[in-house]
């Protein structure tokens, strides 16, 4: 709804918004769509677990990509539950709260985001601040945008037992590299991006810990690996009340890549569902994640998802769940007055 809005307005108050400047601006987007392909086909060779995993991820685009700050043209917050592979002892459980909003007076949006991420005795935090520089282009905005991130991982040696540990009675793992106990440490890490969005497409490319910062315990260092993300999506208006929007999603650090293909179906901008098929071939197939949602309110959106698993986990997990909150203050202009804009009277 509030995107919208932004692009009846920018119709009627930019000059020169004809066919040929939109056909321009596709042929711009294919490019952009053609090059972050190629930049990252080589490095599909393997697939695993990413430091994080999230099944919508086309609902939630600031948690990857520090670009993305103020593009949803509002103060959006969004906050992000996972747990994955149910029936099994220590799998990952995550939360993420994300809040961005477009500055005017800044020419682009900041961002804050906050992340929790257990895995067997391992802890992984880490809280972020970023910035995006919007720039007009066509019918929409590019942008490119820096997040600073305080990390902070942990390793509860506790949870953990050795072939030549002793446990009965006494504690003691009888390894010169492996606490006894509960060990933490904290580094400043850095993400980077670039994003494309308008009315019909999205592209970003994003690289996060670019600096491949290390937290050093007493005998070990944990590191936080280079990620590069690329995503691609459109809006296809079906019909007056359906639009089908289709993504490509790519993690990887360049050893281990993880792709996702997703189709969503919208009714009347209220109401979504659709699927996500995780792997690029036979021996990489992870999952299918069922994903539905509704919009509750003008501000309030739902999204839900279930991973139907695929590898061998299959065996030993009945799958991974999901749950997605997203409140969208659908105000165009924060901390600042918006210019003067004649309204077209047919603009909802």
């Amino acid at each position: 709804m509030i995107w919208n809005k932004f692009r009846t307005q920018r119709a009627l108050t930019t000059p020169g918004h004809d066919l040929e400047n939109i056909a321009n601006n596709m042929n711009k987007t294919y490019l952009l769509f053609i090059f972050g392909i190629l930049f990252l086909l080589p490095s599909l060779k393997l697939v695993a677990q990413q430091e994080r995993q999230y099944s919508m991820t086309m609902l939630n685009p600031y948690s990857y990509n520090a670009a993305f700050a103020g593009q949803d043209y509002s103060l959006s917050a969004t906050g992000v539950f996972r747990r994955q592979w149910l029936g099994l002892d220590f799998t990952p459980i995550t939360q993420q709260v994300n809040v961005h909003a477009p500055i005017a007076s800044l020419a682009g949006g900041i961002g804050l985001v906050f992340e929790n991420d257990a895995f067997g005795a391992e802890r992984n935090m880490r809280i972020g601040l970023g910035y995006a520089y919007h720039l007009p282009l066509g019918n929409g905005l590019l942008s490119f945008g820096a997040r600073a991130n305080l990390s902070q991982r942990s390793l509860d040696g506790s949870q953990l037992r050795t072939p030549e540990g002793v446990y009965d009675g006494a504690f003691d793992h009888n390894d010169p590299i492996l606490s006894n106990n509960n060990e933490s440490g904290q580094t400043p890490a850095f993400d980077a991006g670039i994003y494309y969005r308008d009315e019909v497409w999205d592209f970003g490319l994003g690289v996060n810990n670019v600096t491949e910062s290390t937290v050093d315990l007493t005998a070990l260092s944990l590191t936080n690996f280079r990620t590069i993300t690329f995503n691609a999506g459109m809006t296809y208006e079906l019909t007056y009340a359906i639009n089908l929007k289709p993504q490509v999603f790519i993690q990887s650090d360049l050893v281990q890549t993880q792709m996702a293909a997703s189709l969503l179906v919208e009714y009347d901008e209220k109401y979504f569902g659709g699927a996500s098929f995780r792997g690029f071939d036979g021996s990489s197939r992870d999952a299918v994640a069922i994903i539905g949602g509704l919009q509750i309110s003008e501000k309030l959106r739902l999204g839900y998802s279930y991973d139907v698993i695929l590898s061998p986990f299959k065996e030993v997990s009945t799958g991974s769940h999901e749950i997605l909150l997203n409140y969208n203050l659908n105000q165009q202009y924060i901390f600042s007055k918006p210019p003067n804009t004649i309204y077209h009277p047919r603009a909802f």
